[in-house]
């Protein structure tokens, strides 16, 4: 993460896609990326949530944040 973060001026969302069903939840979004060294990168994620009661029992977090460990940006 050090490395990530490392390289990574700031960043925000954007909300494309919000799947419901009894106890989960699908977020898709797309998460654009100042890079220090200049540019930006934006990339699809995926998080999912599920829930035991009211407390959330699993997280998952997917991206390829390959793109931002290359010397240009987008």
């Amino acid at each position: 993460l050090e490395q990530f973060y490392g390289n990574v001026k700031s960043m925000n969302h954007r909300n494309t896609g919000l799947w419901l069903g009894d106890n989960s939840a699908v977020f898709e979004a797309e998460v654009r990326f100042a890079l220090k060294r200049g540019g930006e990168v934006t990339l699809p994620a995926v998080s999912v949530v599920r829930r035991r009661g009211e407390l959330v029992s699993d997280f998952r977090f997917v991206m390829d944040a390959e793109p931002l460990s290359g010397q240009n940006g987008r």
